[in-house]
C-alpha cells in the first residue's frame, strides 16, 4: 500500500533547509508531492537558482521518503521562489 499524502508530507517535514534550520515544510517550499505505483515525485523550490545545497535537499528527501511503506523510487524536481516568496521567509 502506498504511504498518503499526509504521511509523505510528515516526512518530507523531517527535511531541514541547512541555511534556514528549518523544514521545508514549514517555509513552502515543497510544491508538490504525488505518489503513483510506489514512485513519488517531489517538487522542492529553491531561495534561488543554483542554489548549492541542492544535493543536501536530494539526500534529505531520498533519506525520508525511501524509507516509507509502499515506496519504491523518488524523483526530486527543483522550482526557484519568486521574490514575494524569498521575502516571506524572513518573516516565517
Amino acid at each position: 500500500m502506498e504511504p498518503s499524502r499526509e504521511q509523505l508530507i510528515d516526512a518530507l517535514g523531517q527535511v531541514i533547509d541547512p541555511e534556514l534550520k528549518r523544514p521545508v515544510t514549514e517555509l513552502d517550499m515543497v510544491r508538490e508531492v504525488n505518489v503513483e505505483n510506489g514512485h513519488v515525485a517531489v517538487t522542492i523550490a529553491l531561495t534561488v537558482v543554483g542554489c548549492p545545497l541542492r544535493d543536501s535537499f536530494e539526500r534529505q528527501v531520498r533519506e525520508h521518503i525511501l524509507p516509507l511503506a509502499g515506496v519504491e523510487s523518488v524523483s526530486l524536481a527543483f522550482d526557484v521562489m519568486t521574490p514575494d516568496e524569498r521575502a516571506a521567509l524572513t518573516t516565517k
